[in-house]
């Protein structure tokens, strides 16, 4: 996402990850590298978050050494985390209060979208706000859904998880039930491709499925029970029934009983195997 910002004549301002190697490798292409996210935020008159959850985002902008005291008035914060809508919707009051703005805009397409520069946004927030960081945006995605205020963007991407994490789930159960019952697992996959049950799920996981190779880390399964469980408390406060999904969840809980949490989510597939 940064290196298309910087490809588009953006300045650029990355804080330090314990990870150095994206850190360099956008240094080499023109970022500025800061020490700290407060050091960074002291800089931009816009500042983007990608993080795990709004347990971190909660951290990095209201904790020890937080960058609400780094953001000016009139600056805007863009957390493209999935994070919780109830958390977003705090912290949007919170910044309103020193005249920061606060736009939600969770992205789905995954790692290629973000290198390729083809993400969808889920968009919530002010419509002010989200008018000035439409640019940023533009170049980092194609597709741009506008959903509401702070936290609808955040609602809207927790249930277009619950669809793809459940679809994921169901689709690892069925390459098992498929290898089990003798069936080619490539004419299978090649099959269903050509019905009804086509899917983006089997486009992007189908090959790890019948590969068995997994090594490479995507999305843990940690986070995607995570996800899951925010789609949880959404049902919970509307009072609706939380049913398939669920049965999803307990898969994904099970597998980190099983000590596969920091695994990618198409270990699914080994699952039925262990």
């Amino acid at each position: 996402m940064a290196a298309n910002l910087l490809k588009h004549g953006f300045s650029v301002i990355v804080a330090g990850h314990h990870n150095r190697d994206p850190i360099h490798r956008l240094g080499q292409l023109g970022a500025v590298v800061a020490t700290s996210s407060y050091e960074a935020a002291t800089q931009a008159g816009v500042t983007l978050l990608m993080l795990p959850s709004s347990t971190e985002v909660e951290n990095v902008v209201l904790g020890k050494d937080g960058i609400i005291g780094a953001l000016t008035p009139g600056s805007i914060l863009i957390d493209c985390s999935t994070s919780d809508p109830t958390s977003t919707r705090r912290l949007a009051e919170v910044l309103k209060d020193r005249d920061i703005g606060l736009v939600d805009a969770p992205v789905s397409r995954g790692v290629q979208g973000a290198r390729d520069g083809t993400l969808a946004f889920f968009i919530g927030g002010e419509d002010k706000d989200v008018e000035h960081v439409m640019p940023y945006l533009r170049v980092m995605g194609t597709d741009y859904f506008r959903f509401g205020p702070a936290g609808t963007g955040h609602t809207a991407k927790i249930l277009n998880n619950m669809i793809s994490l459940s679809t994921v789930a169901i689709v690892a159960e069925a390459t098992e039930l498929a290898r089990d019952s003798g069936l080619d697992i490539q004419a299978f996959y090649d099959a269903v491709m050509a019905g009804n049950g086509k899917s983006g799920t089997i486009e992007a996981f189908g090959k790890r499925f019948i590969s068995r190779d997994h090594s490479k880390v995507n999305f843990r399964i940690e986070l995607a029970a995570k996800d899951l469980f925010l789609s949880q408390e959404l049902a919970a406060k509307t009072g609706k029934p939380f049913l398939v999904s669920a049965a999803a969840h307990q898969t994904l809980q099970l597998a980190q009983v099983l000590g596969l949490s920091k695994k990618d989510i198409s270990n699914l597939a080994e699952f039925w195997s262990l």
